[in-house]
C-alpha cells in the first residue's frame, strides 16, 4: 500500500469515527432543569353532544341570507338548540331587535328566534330581504306547531 493510499484510508477512518462518535453523543445535556427534555401536553375537555328532541332543516338553497345567519350566529358561539317556548316570544323578539336600524326592503332577522328561550336579549341580528325574511318565518311557524312548548330542536342549515 503506498503511502498515499494510506492517509487517505486514516482520513476516511477519521470522518467515519467522527460520525460515529456525533451520533452516539448527541446534543450535549448539562444538568440544568430547564434542559430536560419534555414532551408537549394537551389537555382535552370534550364537550358533550347537545341534547334535542327533534331536527329543523332550513334550506339554504330557498333563504340564503337568512340561513347564512344561522350559520354565521352559530359559528360566533349562539345555540344551535331552540328550546321552544312561544309566551312571551314577541317581548324576546323586541329585546333582541331594539333599535337595530331599519332598511327599506329589508327586515331585522334574529337568531336565536323569538320563540325560544335561547332568544331575546343579546340575539344576533341582521338585515335581510323582507320576502325572504317573511317566507321563511311562514314555513318556520308552520313547522313549529307540530312541537309542545319545552321541546328542544337542533337547528341546522341543509343545502
Amino acid at each position: 500500500m503506498s503511502r498515499r493510499q494510506i492517509v487517505i484510508l486514516l482520513a476516511v477512518l477519521l470522518l467515519v469515527f467522527a460520525a460515529l462518535m456525533a451520533v452516539r453523543l448527541g446534543p450535549r445535556m448539562t444538568d440544568e432543569p430547564d434542559s430536560i427534555p419534555t414532551v408537549a401536553t394537551q389537555s382535552i375537555d370534550p364537550q358533550p353532544a347537545p341534547s334535542y328532541d327533534a331536527t329543523l332543516s332550513i334550506d339554504s338553497d330557498r333563504w340564503p341570507n337568512v340561513t347564512n345567519h344561522i350559520v354565521e350566529a352559530i359559528a360566533d358561539g349562539y345555540s344551535s338548540i331552540c328550546t321552544l317556548e312561544r309566551d312571551d316570544a314577541e317581548e324576546r323578539r323586541e329585546f333582541a331587535i331594539g333599535n337595530y336600524p331599519t332598511a327599506p326592503g329589508m327586515d331585522r332577522d334574529e337568531y336565536p328566534f323569538a320563540t325560544c328561550e335561547e332568544g331575546g336579549t343579546g340575539a344576533s341580528v341582521e338585515l335581510v330581504p323582507s320576502t325572504e325574511n317573511r317566507s321563511m318565518g311562514g314555513w318556520y311557524g308552520n313547522e313549529i306547531e307540530q312541537y309542545s312548548d319545552g321541546t328542544q330542536l337542533l337547528v341546522m342549515v341543509i343545502e
